[in-house]
């Protein structure tokens, strides 16, 4: 890969915060939820939702297999 035919970006670099969009919340939203290709919804991880395209909160997964472990001791 070469490039040489690579412009130079205009502009610098730009950070883009989002706060969490649960009301009342002014939390950083770290958990981005697409609602369609252009819609991005943001929550914190107090917030954030339950199940997302099947899968459990971030987390929560590791949460129950360690309840799981502990009762098996």
């Amino acid at each position: 890969m070469s490039d040489e035919g690579r412009t130079v970006r205009s502009g610098g670099h730009q950070i883009v915060e989002h706060y969490c969009e649960f009301d009342d919340c002014k939390e950083w939203g770290c958990y981005g939820f697409e609602e369609s290709r252009t819609v991005t919804r943001w929550f914190c991880s107090e917030h954030q939702l339950r199940l997302y395209r099947g899968l459990p909160r971030h987390g929560e997964a590791r949460l129950a297999a360690a309840e799981i472990a502990d009762m098996l001791r």
